[in-house]
């Protein structure tokens, strides 16, 4: 049985972006996700990444894939869908876009809620004993290990991002990951998002979140963060 008080107290930590950082979070029922028929996309078709237009942390997320894919002239558009944090795969299994940014315990239970229940119980076990912290390297990993474990075929990811969003979701850790459709990426493209994953830290996209906020050039602050980092 789960410690509540424990729980809080990990959802306190987690919650280091606050409530704009709220990363495709959501709860859908797992029996929907059906293979949907998808072309490989050619190098000159442009890209879709879906995105919840009510969550700048998501935005800003989500620019930085879209920019380091630009980058390497793979053009991506960004598309707003009002359902994304209640769907967070929608997108994907409906086959209106080819990425969406999520994060990883939020994510499992999407896909998984008995095996993400599990691993909640066990992490806060171990925190409350403590074995482990929030920033262990070994709970990033056992998560999105177990997301990867429960995308349906038709759905991949790249690497985990450092940084962590999600505040609201279950007390597992909530990496940064983008999720997106088979077989729309090549092998150079996922090389492209896990730069991109290992590219940015909670601190440096808490910094855009809120320069963001206050200037409204989210297109213009990702640009140059993605220039400083060699992207």
């Amino acid at each position: 049985m789960r410690t509540t008080g424990v729980k809080k107290t990990v959802l306190g930590l987690v919650a280091v972006l606050g409530s704009g950082m709220l990363v495709a979070c959501g709860s859908v029922d797992p029996n929907r996700f059906e293979p949907h028929p998808r072309q490989v996309a050619e190098q000159k078709e442009n890209l879709y990444i879906a995105v919840d237009p009510d969550y700048l942390g998501h935005n800003v997320v989500s620019e930085v894939y879209k920019t380091v894919l630009g980058n390497r002239e793979r053009f991506a558009v960004i598309r707003h869908e009002d359902n994304l944090s209640a769907d967070p795969l929608g997108p994907l299994n409906e086959g209106t876009a080819d990425l969406v940014v999520g994060c990883t315990g939020a994510l499992l239970e999407v896909v998984n809620p008995v095996l993400a229940g599990e691993l909640e119980e066990e992490y806060l076990a171990a925190v409350e004993a403590g074995e482990t912290d929030i920033n262990s390297g070994e709970w990033r990993d056992r998560t999105f290990d177990a997301l990867i474990g429960s995308l349906p075929s038709h759905l991949d990811t790249a690497d985990p991002s450092n940084a962590q969003g999600c505040p609201t979701a279950n007390g597992l850790p909530q990496n940064i990951v983008p999720i997106y459709r088979n077989p729309t990426f090549s092998r150079a493209d996922r090389e492209i998002l896990n730069w991109a994953s290992g590219a940015i830290t909670t601190s440096e996209l808490q910094g855009l979140i809120a320069d963001a906020e206050e200037l409204g050039r989210t297109r213009e602050l990702v640009e140059k963060f993605v220039a400083s980092k060699g992207g």
